[in-house]
């Protein structure tokens, strides 16, 4: 009897321990429909900018010269202090010219020598001619005549090539301007000896000058499209005209150069500031940009799923420039927020940003 009862509770336990494991097995077997994320999204057309970008610059000058001696002689005097503004043609350098005056004087002296014994063969010869004209005379006088008079025309031709030599190097001893500019330092000082092509001075032509810019190849197309690039210097802005990019890459900075021309008033040659210019394609706020895969992109809102639109170039924590996208429209939806916890092809439901945080 005792057996009976024991057994009764038993085999209800289990019936209802098979009940709940059904119906555990039931509500797995039912899927769980999940809530979409909801997310605030904008019109591109409202969100994108132009980027201001910069570089660093500096003005220099087209011409940066150092007159160097061209005949070895000691200074004499350097009549233009540093800082003195010359004109083209004005004397910077005189050196001690004596020694080549008196071997220009004595070219002078050897040149009136060789003139005198020319007319002398010249006489010679035609008084040879005469004689063996009247049989008083070879043939072999008359060559003699002629091979000495021919002597003296190529060492007179070679004379006055001599000549014409020390007459450039008295005009050595003064070292003039090429072009209007300011004396920036003297190299050497009154009583040293300049060699031939020892620089003596350094001189710095202020009127025709550049901005010299070093930009990245990827700034290089943007800045060849910009309008008003200005350089900036003391809080001063001075208006640009871009005037050629190089085609070559620095190797070790990886930029390019980019030169440009004062349209106003100018900077001092030698100033360093920045170039700033816009960048006239659009571009996404730094904000925006979230990673995915290793890549900087925006989300936007393309049937409604969530898109991800890689932006190559994008740099945290600037603004980045939107790249040619047949996707990327005025009307494309941009999510602004609940981006973060998204992923490429999510179903998203838009709503306002404050329904977003709640």
């Amino acid at each position: 009897m005792s057996r009976i009862h024991s057994a009764a509770p038993t085999a209800r336990l289990t019936r209802q321990a098979a009940a709940c494991l059904a119906l555990t097995c039931l509500l797995s077997a039912t899927p769980v429909a999940l809530a979409a994320p909801r997310v605030d999204a904008r019109p591109l057309a409202e969100l994108r900018g132009v980027e201001i970008a910069e570089a660093p610059a500096t003005v220099a000058s087209l011409n940066l010269v150092t007159p160097a001696a061209e005949i070895a002689a000691r200074i004499e005097a350097i009549p233009v202090l540093p800082g003195t503004r010359v004109a083209a043609g004005d004397v910077l350098v005189r050196l001690d010219c004596q020694r080549h005056e008196l071997l220009l004087a004595r070219s002078g002296h050897l040149i009136d020598a060789l003139i005198a014994q020319r007319e002398l063969a010249s006489a010679q010869l035609r008084r040879a001619d005469k004689l063996v004209k009247q049989k008083n005379a070879s043939e072999e006088l008359v060559d003699q005549r002629r091979a000495e008079l021919r002597r003296l025309d190529a060492e007179l031709a070679a004379q006055r090539n001599d000549r014409e030599q020390r007459e450039r190097d008295v005009a050595d001893c003064e070292l003039r301007a090429p072009f209007d500019g300011i004396l920036i330092e003297r190299l050497l000082n009154v009583g040293d000896y300049a060699t031939v092509g020892t620089p003596v001075i350094r001189l710095l032509d202020d009127r025709n000058i550049e901005v010299s810019a070093q930009v990245l190849p990827a700034e290089a197309e943007a800045l060849q499209a910009a309008e008003g690039p200005v350089f900036i210097q003391s809080g001063q802005r001075y208006p640009l005209q871009l005037r050629a990019v190089t085609a070559a890459q620095d190797p070790v900075t990886r930029t390019r150069e980019a030169r440009l021309t004062f349209t106003a008033n100018r900077a001092l040659p030698g100033s360093a500031g920045r170039l700033q210019w816009q960048d006239t394609r659009p571009s996404v706020p730094a904000h925006l940009l979230v990673a995915r895969d290793e890549q900087l992109g925006i989300f936007i809102i393309v049937d409604g799923k969530a898109s991800f639109v890689a932006i190559p170039d994008a740099i945290e924590g600037r603004p980045a420039r939107l790249p040619t996208d047949p996707r990327l429209t005025d009307t494309t939806p941009v999510i602004t927020t609940g981006r973060h916890a998204l992923h490429d092809g999510a179903a998203v439901e838009t709503v306002s940003a404050d329904d977003v945080s709640r």
